[in-house]
């Protein structure tokens, strides 16, 4: 389990330099973005590859599609690596590192700045599609495309 107070100073150190080193990524308006799980306003996990979806839980599978360029903070590799053993996710893998990630996000009030839409992972071995993103406000910024019942 996280150590809140830590993991929070961890990530916004992280947030904060990733900010100042202006490491930021855009995404197209109208670009479709893929999650499983809830459509709600809650931070979430969203990926530009739909083939993502099969490796996350949950009963929906949701396609939305960005209603105006979303401006991303880039976590780069080593950033990564240092959040996830600063905050003790070192033996996690990358997606439920970023499942706790949305938590801290969705029980404590952290404040960013209202352009910053979410961040997304980047690591060296794969491509702009296959990095996930982890989206602050979705409902702010998607609009729903597609809800489709995994158990239908």
């Amino acid at each position: 389990m996280l150590s809140t107070p830590k993991s929070l100073s961890e990530l916004l150190h992280i947030l904060n330099e990733a900010t100042e080193k202006e490491q930021f990524h855009h995404l197209p308006q109208g670009t479709h973005l893929y999650h499983c799980g809830i459509y709600s306003n809650a931070a979430s996990i969203w990926c530009a590859n739909r083939s993502r979806l099969a490796e996350q839980p949950g009963r929906f599978e949701i396609t939305a599609s960005i209603t105006e360029e979303l401006l991303l903070i880039n976590i780069n590799d080593c950033q990564w690596r240092e959040l996830r053993h600063q905050v003790e996710l070192d033996n996690i893998s990358t997606l439920p590192a970023l499942e706790q990630l949305c938590q801290l996000f969705n029980t404590h009030d952290i404040q960013l700045p209202e352009s910053l839409h979410g961040l997304e992972w980047q690591s060296a071995d794969i491509t702009d599609d296959d990095a996930y993103l982890l989206l602050f406000h979705p409902l702010r910024s998607l609009q729903l495309f597609d809800i489709h019942d995994r158990q239908s």
